[in-house]
């Protein structure tokens, strides 16, 4: 009979997804994880851009206590005796919605990307789930970035983008300015960041120009071959990085019941790209899709 060390046995596996970015991992109960353990889940996190924990019973308070370990959280304007925690819900209690979103389709997004310094991580925990609909696809932006030529990478690299805010959106904004492609604070890495298709244009183009370049890369960014799609199940735990994909949810039945919970993470600084940008480094999930 094969025996194991104490040391043999590993307290995490870290599994990736059969695609361009993100990763399950299994780790047991997050409320009792170690330091030593997050820091691995935090660089599996900087790796994989999103990663997917099954089977999660967290209360409120320890749902936001380990979206804390990432960094602190945003307050929201919603839910319970806790300000940083919003309720996403289509569901109705005496004609009142308790969260929001409801149960259409959600575009092709970044979290917050009106503000000046949007979000570094959104955490959703899934508590109540229809059976068909409602799965939330991720499109990696250091790929999209990383695969486009030599050529528009140069013009890219002196635009920003203007964020207007959108007058039907859940959450206000400043109208923020940010880079077209930015490089990463943490992995040093350059990603594309269009943020939403709407109301958005480049400030140093005329508007005929950057509404085609921005289709050009809307495309680009969101073909297939950048994308996982992940199907939620009850307990389901997912943390995005926010500065480097985009995400989208797909409709529900109206009458189906989904409930999650979500909170963010507040980044350190406003997108900016790096000096040396065309010097940067591809990020590792990309190297078998561009063939280096």
């Amino acid at each position: 009979m094969t025996q194991f060390s104490r040391e043999s046995i590993r307290p995490i596996a870290i599994i990736p997804a059969e695609a361009a970015l993100g990763a399950e991992v299994r780790c047991g109960r997050l409320q009792s994880i170690d330091d030593t353990i997050f820091g691995e889940i935090r660089q599996a996190w900087l790796d994989n851009l999103v990663l997917l924990f099954r089977d999660q019973t967290l209360s409120d308070a320890q749902f936001l206590e380990f979206g804390r370990r990432f960094g602190p959280l945003k307050s929201a304007a919603a839910a319970d005796s806790h300000n940083e925690l919003h309720v996403v819900s289509n569901v109705h209690v005496d004609g009142l919605p308790i969260g929001i979103q409801g149960h259409g389709e959600i575009v092709w997004h970044s979290d917050m990307v009106s503000f000046s310094k949007p979000p570094a991580a959104s955490l959703l925990h899934a508590i109540v789930i229809p059976p068909s609909g409602g799965d939330t696809s991720f499109s990696n932006m250091y790929v999209a970035y990383d695969t486009l030529p030599k050529a528009l990478k140069r013009k890219l690299a002196g635009l920003t983008l203007k964020h207007e805010v959108s007058p039907d959106s859940a959450e206000s904004g400043t109208g923020a300015s940010h880079p077209l492609v930015c490089t990463h604070p943490d992995t040093g890495c350059n990603a594309l960041f269009l943020g939403s298709r709407f109301n958005t244009c480049i400030n140093e183009l005329p508007r005929h120009e950057s509404d085609i370049l921005l289709e050009f890369l809307w495309l680009h960014a969101t073909q297939p071959e950048f994308v996982w799609r992940h199907r939620w199940r009850v307990g389901d735990l997912v943390v995005w990085d926010n500065r480097c994909l985009l995400h989208r949810r797909e409709a529900f039945a109206s009458n189906a019941r989904r409930i999650l919970l979500r909170t963010q993470v507040e980044a350190g600084e406003p997108p900016r790209i790096a000096a040396d940008a065309l010097e940067r480094p591809v990020h590792r999930r990309g190297l078998a899709l561009i063939g280096r």
